[in-house]
């Protein structure tokens, strides 16, 4: 969808297993540290979880005394403070919130235990609402109340593309002039045992940490992770009255569904090539990176390759890519937010991230994945793509 209203990207912040400031992101970001080797990594099987004690501790507006049963909502809420504050605007109640979650959650279940006890002995407690607190709209819910804010509040969830379809329906919201400044997201943290018993019979999780390794000719899987990425967006005309520079520019954004199937796709990348036609108006524009979903599974790997060869052609030669996953772990729901904050970051710092562990490419590939070693370059124009189970996907353009 073209934009009508010039909308910027003014603040950022992250919560990953490398902690919770910019800079250490983004150097684990470039240097390619896998996420189970992160900070505040805590590596348990086929997944890799934050470590409570250490974020509490190194956290700026989370709750340093107390742990959460829900730990999306201490994500979440560090994540935007460190946005809010980034972009400047701390102290604004008229912000709208759009934080997407794709899965409920009952949180960390030995949390919950102590918290039903208190219910059944009626100890009045709103924060362990059962009903409410495990639902997909908690983090949207908790922001808003937290912060008093009073703007349009919104969750989305689209699989694992619902971190970018958040950003676009927040951008919706600015072009429709129900919010000129608006937080948008995704958050997500490892789910309970059924759902991860699905992924692990669909035959999606890695069998080690260090085979996490996408367009790999031996890849097969990924490791899930958790946590957040919130942006602050905006007009251009805000931004500008409100003296600040942005990081970059939202030039293009769009949305398709693959209807193949429930838990696949279709394997020659049609849908993806649509989207990415969308994207650059039928390659009207150059790209100079794009950030690949790249889940390191037998499914996805391919059909991208095929995605990429239908749209970009030759084009393909003189452009970047990099899977940036291995470095966060798959986040699900949260991890096109994720990858939209290292796009910005790319941007910035003018240098693609590597893939790592690419050391023998499955024999389709022959695009330049950034292998091992991230690598500067002049960024202009960056992509991010996203895909979730169920079909739907996402893309986003930032400029320069």
């Amino acid at each position: 969808m073209a934009m009508n209203r010039d909308i910027v990207i003014t603040g950022l912040g992250v919560v990953s297993t490398h902690g919770v400031t910019l800079d250490r992101f983004w150097q684990a970001v470039k240097e390619g540290c896998p996420c189970e080797e992160g900070d505040f990594a805590q590596p348990y099987k086929k997944s890799v979880f934050i470590d409570d004690k250490k974020l509490r501790k190194a956290g700026q507006f989370i709750n340093k005394r107390k742990s959460f049963s829900d730990d999306r909502r201490a994500f979440v809420f560090e994540a935007a403070g460190r946005a809010l504050e980034d972009a400047g605007v701390s102290d604004r109640f008229d912000l709208g919130v759009v934080i997407g979650c794709s899965k409920p959650t009952m949180g960390r279940a030995e949390r919950w235990m102590e918290a039903v006890k208190a219910m059944k002995k009626y100890e009045e407690s709103s924060v362990y609402n059962v009903p409410i607190a495990g639902s997909v709209e908690i983090p949207s819910l908790y922001l808003v109340k937290k912060m008093f804010l009073t703007g349009p509040s919104l969750n989305v969830t689209a699989g694992c593309a619902t971190g970018l379809m958040s950003v676009n329906t927040a951008c919706r919201l600015i072009m429709m002039g129900d919010a000129d400044i608006v937080i948008a997201g995704g958050v997500e943290v490892i789910p309970e045992t059924t759902f991860y018993a699905c992924y692990e019979n669909m035959g999606v999780l890695t069998d080690s940490f260090k085979h996490f390794r996408p367009f790999h000719k031996d890849r097969n899987g990924f490791i899930i992770g958790e946590g957040c990425a919130v942006v602050v967006l905006e007009t251009e005309e805000s931004a500008r009255n409100r003296g600040r520079k942005p990081y970059c520019k939202i030039e293009k954004w769009a949305a398709l569904n693959d209807p193949t199937g429930y838990t696949k796709m279709n394997p020659d990348g049609a849908v993806i090539s649509e989207l990415i036609n969308r994207l650059t108006n039928n390659n009207a524009y150059p790209i100079d990176y794009v950030n690949t979903h790249g889940t390191a599974t037998r499914m996805n790997d391919p059909a991208e390759l095929r995605a990429f060869k239908r749209s970009f052609n030759d084009k393909a030669g003189s452009m970047s890519f990099s899977a940036t996953k291995p470095v966060t772990g798959h986040m699900l729901g949260a991890t096109s937010a994720v990858e939209l904050a290292i796009c910005v970051l790319a941007l910035q710092h003018q240098a693609v991230p590597p893939t790592i562990r690419l050391d023998e490419p499955d024999a389709e590939c022959t695009i330049d994945l950034t292998p091992q070693k991230a690598r500067h370059k002049n960024l202009e124009r960056v992509m991010t793509l996203s895909y979730g189970f169920g079909g739907p996907m996402a893309g986003i353009v930032l400029k320069r």
